[in-house]
């Protein structure tokens, strides 16, 4: 789980999967694209297979936060607060969720241009 440099020379998320033989690479979202920075620093599995990671990607102004969820077969981006185009760094470092993923919190830092502040976001 993290990211891996592109032909852009740019991040883009990365999910390593064991089948019980070898890694395989599964396929992520990139709501950055593939010339911006997309970057996971977390991530979770429950007891049932439910996972969640986390981490930010850029949008030309800054970065954002960035969660995705397996939901049992695809990683789908889930919608994350947007704090404004003034915004210059929301960065997502951890997540964790309940055993039956019934709640989920993620944990970062947010950065307006002048101080940082804590970040902390609840799901579900």
């Amino acid at each position: 789980m993290g990211s891996y440099t592109n032909s852009n020379n740019v991040s883009q998320t990365l999910i390593l999967h064991w089948n019980g033989s070898a890694w395989k690479q599964v396929k992520t979202p990139n709501p950055g694209g593939s010339a911006r920075n997309n970057d996971l620093m977390a991530v979770t599995v429950t007891p049932k297979g439910d996972a969640w990671a986390a981490g930010q990607f850029a949008t030309g102004t800054g970065m954002r936060t960035l969660v995705l969820h397996l939901d049992g077969s695809v990683w789908r981006r889930e919608p994350t607060p947007s704090f404004g185009d003034s915004v210059i760094d929301d960065t997502l470092t951890a997540v964790g969720a309940s055993p039956d993923a019934s709640s989920v919190w993620a944990v970062g830092h947010h950065y307006d241009g002048t101080a940082e502040q804590t970040l902390a976001m609840h799901c579900c």
